[in-house]
């Protein structure tokens, strides 16, 4: 029988020479996987190092108060950022035309300038061989890395003889200056020749160079948060001699002010020491300031020590009162509509800038002081005088005539150019608003340095569009060394304006404003029915204590507010409070400094008021609450006291308390509180308030808080 043969099948084997290409390839996929990028950037890198060394477009920077930090050229918000292009062709001879384009990016998104112009505006300057220009940062600039993007165009006969045009060469990676170059025909032109150069020496080629730099901010000052202030802006040749109305109505001399200290439970009393007055006669000779009120400084201020509470000492910046003729460097001022006893001095002068520097130096070494302050830290009128630095800063568009204009008509162009700002253009007025803001800011570095003071300086700020209408801007003012910003939110025409103002929708609403950097803000409302429209419902008081914790919440953005102040003790001792009492404007006070207190926690509760029966309040009736106090530390919190207060209509019940109570840490205690209604309230709506105060003994805190409420009456 046939035998069976069993056939064993094969593979041919493929070749070596195909293997060894498979794993080739292989390995160049994993490698240009993980690390193609890399080997890709090595290259750019090579490709560029291989480009002529002829330098044809430089981008510098002048000087900067920030200096040179992090491998950038840095500038603070309120300084101009001069940016200085020269441009140089092959044989080292410089190119003035055409004029360059300059532009200002963050990432990839154009930042336009202050005026919201989209290029910086530049000038050729012949002896530097170089187009010139300033960037004004906008207000409230975001610090980072910001970079200059340069586009301009050369000749091709002016490139070096062995330059190449590749199109568009890839720009370096890691580097802080780039170019790209790009080949634009001109009309008529014949192309890249066959070495890669244009054939026609006239054709253009355009480039474009970038430079970065870093805008910065100088970080908010801390160990300052979580206090209390009220003012007290008086003047007279004996202010420690005059009585004064204590919150129950008694005279007494000038230690009164601690009497309504304690009721606005403020813990620092903010004076106006300094100001050039010259409405009680003249001022010494060589010396600006009102004599009386700066003896006044050190007996207020041992005093204020010795009760525990701080002092600060502002002066009147820019605003002077008097006769013209009895007040110092007055030459060229005016009165600023409305204020006819009133002058304000130039920002370009320099005399008032050394003035205010050797007030601070001195306070600085007082040791009756702990704040240094200014009010009417901005211009008016006079600083129109500074048109011809503002064009040479900012270089805004100018009528064609310009050249022939004198002096006082180029002040009367701005001044027209600024007070229709919302019938045309308004670049010029906003320009003109952040110069001034600039400047203002420059003066405040100023005096730090030649001050150099070690104390906190503060300043009041204006609060509409962040005050940069009055030539004021917080950030700018941080970055120049103040390291408290007391905001006046008040002198407004309506609750919708407030809104508005807080928490509009608009970009310049205080929420969006904080959201942009760390501030030290303090808010501050002043006691005053006719700028809280004259409201009995809700009552003017507590319309106050709204608007000032309102502000404390929308700005707790980056950095809550740090402080509160209460404007001014003048006011609370009578005149201008409506229908309500000194002591019912002071409690609604004391309630919101209490608030910021507790957001910072230099307090150690928190404190609410609840009322158990409203239909006690009437005539006769006694009304009931409890005082819910909260702790919000570890440890046990003593609680000593907790008065009620008397007001009109309201008679206090006393002391809620025989004897201490102690909270456990993380626990609530309810305080049963009691008043008397003796009144109506006829002539405030019907409302009534009812305020009390807890207190207690643990170290290391502000002593009390204090809590109220409008009840109707029935």
């Amino acid at each position: 029988m046939p035998r069976r043969v069993t056939a064993i099948m094969t593979r041919r084997r493929r070749p070596r020479w195909i293997r060894t290409v498979i794993a080739v390839v292989a390995v160049l996929l994993l490698l240009d996987f993980f690390f193609g990028q890399t080997i890709r950037d090595a290259i750019a890198r090579y490709r560029f190092r291989k480009q002529p060394e002829t330098q044809l477009v430089t981008i510098g920077f002048g000087e900067s108060d920030a200096g040179m930090g992090e491998g950038y050229d840095r500038f603070y918000r309120y300084e101009l950022v001069p940016i200085r292009v020269a441009i140089r062709a092959a044989d080292g001879k410089a190119v003035s035309f055409p004029a360059p384009k300059v532009r200002v990016f963050r990432s990839e998104y154009h930042v336009r300038d202050a005026g919201r112009r989209p290029e910086v505006p530049l000038r050729y300057d012949k002896s530097a061989s170089q187009w010139e220009g300033n960037w004004a940062m906008p207000a409230g600039c975001e610090p980072g890395v910001y970079t200059v993007v340069c586009d301009c165009r050369l000749a091709a006969g002016d490139l070096p003889a062995e330059f190449r045009l590749p199109g568009n060469s890839p720009e370096p990676p890691g580097r802080k200056e780039s170019r790209r170059l790009q080949l634009v025909p001109s009309a008529g032109g014949d192309g890249v020749g066959s070495e890669g150069r244009p054939a026609d020496p006239n054709q253009w080629v355009s480039l474009q160079v970038k430079r970065d730099f870093l805008v910065t901010g100088r970080e908010p000052t801390k160990g300052l948060e979580g206090f209390g202030a009220l003012t007290w802006e008086d003047i007279g040749p004996d202010l420690l001699g005059k009585t004064m109305r204590a919150p129950d109505g008694t005279e007494t001399d000038w230690r009164g002010i601690f009497s309504w200290l304690d009721y606005y439970g403020a813990d620092q009393l903010w004076f106006s020491g300094y100001r050039t007055d010259a409405r009680f006669g003249p001022l010494s000779d060589g010396y600006p300031w009102y004599a009386p009120n700066v003896a006044a400084i050190d007996r207020l201020g041992a005093e204020c020590h010795q009760r525990g509470v701080k002092l600060g000492v502002y002066a009147y910046a820019y605003l002077m009162s008097g006769p013209p003729e009895l007040l110092p460097y007055t030459k060229g001022y005016i009165s600023p509509p409305g204020e006819p006893s009133a002058i304000v001095p130039s920002l370009l002068d320099g005399q008032r800038v050394s003035d205010l520097a050797a007030m601070v130096a001195e306070l600085d070494q007082d040791s009756n002081v702990d704040l240094i302050g200014f009010d009417y830290l901005r211009d008016a009128e006079p600083t129109f005088d500074a048109v011809d630095q503002f064009v040479e800063d900012l270089a805004p568009d100018l009528p064609p005539e310009w050249s022939a204009l004198g002096k006082e008509e180029r002040q009367a162009w701005l001044r027209t150019e600024v007070g229709r700002w919302h019938e045309t253009n308004p670049t010029v007025w906003r320009l003109w608003n952040w110069w001034r803001a600039h400047r203002t800011a420059e003066i405040v570095r100023d005096i730090k340095r030649m001050s150099k003071c070690e104390k906190p300086l503060w300043a009041f700020t204006l609060s509409w569009q962040h005050g940069l209408q009055h030539g004021q801007d917080p950030f700018m003012l941080n970055d120049a060394g103040l390291d408290l910003d007391a905001v006046m939110l008040y002198q407004l025409e309506s609750r919708a304006k407030y809104e508005a103002m807080i928490a509009g929708t608009n970009t310049d609403s205080w929420r969006d404003y904080a959201k942009k950097g760390a501030l030290n803000l303090v808010p501050g409302d002043q006691a005053d029915f006719y700028w809280h429209q004259k409201t009995l419902d809700p009552p003017a008081p507590a319309e106050f204590h709204y608007r000032i914790t309102r502000a404390l919440r929308e700005c707790n953005q980056v950095r809550a507010p740090v402080g509160v102040f209460c404007h001014d003790l003048r006011r609370t001792q009578g005149g201008g409070l409506g229908p309500y009492s000194g002591r019912e404007w002071a409690l609604a006070g004391a309630a919101a400094i209490t608030e910021v207190r507790r957001q910072w926690g230099t307090i150690p509760v928190e404190t609410e008021l609840t009322i158990l029966d409203p239909t006690s309040v009437r005539p006769g009736g006694w009304p009931t609450g409890t005082v819910v106090v909260h702790n919000l530390t570890d440890k046990p919190v003593e609680i000593v006291s907790v008065l009620t207060f008397s007001a009109p209509g309201v008679e206090s019940g006393g002391d809620a308390l025989r004897t201490p109570v102690s909270v456990p840490p993380a626990a609530s205690v309810d305080i049963p509180v009691v008043w008397r209604i003796t009144g109506s309230g006829a002539d405030r709506g019907g409302k009534l308030m009812l305020a009390a105060r807890a207190y207690w003994t643990n170290q290391g805190y502000f002593p009390s808080a204090t809590v109220f409420e409008y009840v109707s009456v029935r």
